[in-house]
């Protein structure tokens, strides 16, 4: 049975889709990947399964912020879950997370601890 994707990695940094990805596959959870904000915008509209999305804040083409303001914008009755990757003390951000996000990494961060935070809010 194919998995629907309840999971959209974007991050403009190809090797950190890809460890995401396969870091949340193993769990079994079944994720989609985006190198950019727009792209994701695109996969949000075509996989109405996805619940959780992670994001790098700094992105070129659309970032993490724009990204959520943009799917609020277009998918506002959809209850998504939104996770922040992003660089401590470059937005002036760290110790409050980042606003319209539901949590907030800050690099180097751990895939483990990531995946476990994904899992727990990823219900069937």
């Amino acid at each position: 049975m194919i998995s629907l994707p309840r999971v959209l990695v974007v991050d403009d940094e190809l090797e950190i889709l890809d460890l995401i990805q396969e870091t949340l596959e193993i769990q079994g959870i079944a994720c989609i990947t985006a190198l950019d904000g727009e792209v994701a915008l695109k996969l949000l509209e075509l996989n109405p399964s996805i619940q959780l999305v992670v994001s790098d804040i700094n992105m070129p083409v659309m970032g993490g912020i724009a990204l959520r303001e943009n799917a609020g914008k277009h998918f506002g009755e959809r209850s998504l879950t939104w996770v922040a990757l992003t660089t401590p003390g470059l937005q002036d951000y760290e110790g409050s997370g980042i606003p319209g996000f539901d949590a907030t990494f800050y690099k180097p961060y751990s895939f483990s601890e990531l995946a476990r935070l994904i899992r727990i809010q990823v219900v069937d």
